[in-house]
């Protein structure tokens, strides 16, 4: 990993070297700048349109940025991924040199708790937010079980000895974060939701349950709909609400918790956020270690890029946490 030298790239600089890649079609990229901690690149396409270049080891599955700014992602010989965004609507380019080197400037500083992939992707929601033209999509009810389920999981199992602000600045999952929860200290956490007469979690990538080299746990909150007025009920605004006042007057995380609610495309204003609740019928913890029944990313044929898969929680007593709630 290179290491960041404190200088101040000049967008002036950096729109005269773009615009003549676009203009010659040149299939050369260049760095930002060579010594920023991420391999993140600009130039063209072969119809002259700019383009910008995040290569990482895991495929951050990015949607648009924009209807004018698209974004795509393969597979490189290496391993490696290539995520490109592509300017569709060149006279936008200047605005899109700014995009490109406000990301570069923004990840490239070192802050405590971030790595430079989650400093860049959270400049990316920022700019992604600032974009969008229309109000967001309501999450479906599987996916809104799945968001209560992780600030609830946040603010109880996680959270066991930890600071709310830590707990925001390891919230990994908005930011495409392979887990839910990852922690600078190797611990990382997956959380999944599902009614309590279920008996399967779906899994949505090989990498999501293979432990590796982290200290991984499987949270599994069964969450039930109930009324508004059923003891114990939470809606997602009641579990915002809570987070905000955990985090007190600290405007910084407060401000990064709002753009990560905001990055799943969340309207807290409609009422379907504040009416739709959840009672907490039981919380199962299991440690995802080498002898975890899950699918392994070495194991996988070269030729299998994505796979999904379902669980069935019935069988994993074994690697069941004592107490259930408790973090070890």
């Amino acid at each position: 990993m290179r290491s960041w030298n404190g200088a101040r790239m000049q967008t002036d600089d950096v729109e005269v070297q773009w615009a003549r890649l676009c203009s010659d079609r040149s299939p050369a990229k260049k760095y930002f700048d060579p010594s920023h901690p991420l391999n993140l690149l600009f130039g063209a396409d072969e119809k002259g349109r700019a383009v910008m270049v995040l290569i990482t080891a895991q495929d951050p599955e990015l949607e648009d940025l924009s209807r004018d700014v698209t974004t795509s992602s393969s597979r490189r010989e290496d391993g490696r991924w290539a995520t490109t965004w592509t300017l569709v609507d060149q006279s936008l380019f200047p605005t899109f040199v700014r995009l490109g080197v406000d990301l570069a400037e923004r990840s490239a500083v070192p802050r405590a708790g971030l790595a430079p992939i989650d400093q860049f992707l959270l400049a990316l929601a920022q700019w992604q937010v600032l974009f969008r033209p229309h109000p967001p999509k309501r999450l479906t009810l599987e996916r809104l079980r799945g968001l209560v389920a992780e600030l609830w999981a946040g603010e109880t199992v996680v959270s066991q000895g930890r600071s709310r602000a830590e707990i925001v600045r390891s919230w990994s999952g908005p930011l495409g974060g392979v887990q839910d929860f990852t922690f600078p200290s190797g611990h990382v956490w997956e959380v999944k939701a599902k009614r309590s007469k279920a008996t399967t979690v779906k899994v949505s990538s090989v990498e999501q349950l293979d432990p590796a080299d982290k200290t991984l746990h499987l949270v599994v909150f069964d969450l039930d709909e109930r009324s508004i007025d059923s003891p114990g009920a939470r809606s997602l605004v009641d579990l915002v609400q809570s987070w905000r006042a955990a985090l007190g007057v600290n405007p910084a995380e407060r401000h990064l918790f709002d753009l990560l609610v905001s990055r799943l495309g969340v309207d807290l204003s409609d009422h379907y956020y504040s009416e739709m609740c959840f009672t907490l019928q039981n919380a199962t913890v299991f440690r995802v270690n080498s002898h975890f029944p899950s699918l392994r990313s070495h194991d996988m044929p070269s030729p299998v890029s994505s796979v999904r898969y379902q669980l069935d929680v019935r069988g994993l007593e074994a690697w069941m946490v004592d107490g259930g709630m408790n973090r070890e």
